[in-house]
């Protein structure tokens, strides 16, 4: 074409593929000039993953509040963390409630329907707050945890019994986070969120400070609820 440049930015979205084989999302600026009968461009890319996953946060917790702000149901508040956090934060999402000194898990979901029926087995299985399990912390500490990189020793060291091994085998996570539902020095109860060995990425500490955001909002919804 006659065109000379394209500023940075002027031109529709691109990706950019790293060493690593992982593509990212980039904008770029282009250039030719002719030299002596030779053509030559010169291409300047720019990576704009983090800018896009900050505004990716900005609108979902903007989302979380509205929704969570639409009902003061506890049970319908939970479904609606489940529905908006899938599959931003994870793949998979399981809720723990503490309630009259017990734990348990109030509500499991999946991203694919296919994991349906894993995750309610899921909800049947007692919560025994073993030490590996990223969950125990956020409960019994109020503290926040992520696993970035589970192995299938890790799995068993978190595993329940014999049947949460399995189901969660199946479900193959590759890292797993969790954080505390807290409000007025009170421990509700945790979000738990986990990528399963498809992903291209496991979690990181974006997704761990984003997953706090939203809890810090849950929180408020459920103790709303409750009173």
């Amino acid at each position: 074409g006659d065109v000379a440049a394209r500023r940075m930015g002027e031109r529709r979205l691109i990706s950019g593929l790293r060493a690593s084989g992982e593509e990212f999302p980039a904008e770029a600026s282009i250039s030719k000039i002719d030299v002596r009968g030779e053509r030559i461009y010169t291409v300047v890319l720019r990576d704009i993953s983090e800018r896009q996953r900050a505004e990716q946060a900005s609108q979902f917790l903007a989302r979380a509040g509205e929704m969570l702000a639409g009902s003061l149901d506890a049970s319908r508040t939970l479904e609606n963390v489940a529905q908006l956090a899938l599959p931003l934060l994870g793949d998979g999402c399981m809720i723990f409630l503490v309630e009259d000194g017990d734990v348990h898990r109030a509500l499991t979901a999946h991203r694919s329907r296919t994991r349906t029926a894993e995750m309610f087995r899921l909800r049947e299985i007692p919560f025994l707050m073993k030490p590996a399990h990223p969950v125990t912390p956020a409960l019994s500490e109020g503290r926040s945890s992520l696993a970035a990189h589970l192995t299938d020793a890790d799995l068993q060291a978190l595993a329940d019994d014999a049947e949460h091994l399995g189901i969660m085998r199946s479900l193959n996570p590759r890292s797993m986070l969790a954080v505390p539902l807290k409000t007025r020095g009170n421990v509700l109860g945790a979000l738990c969120f986990f990528f399963d060995a498809n992903r291209a990425r496991a979690h990181d500490q974006h997704d761990l400070e984003l997953a706090e955001e939203l809890a810090r909002r849950v929180s408020l919804a459920l103790d709303n609820a409750r009173l």
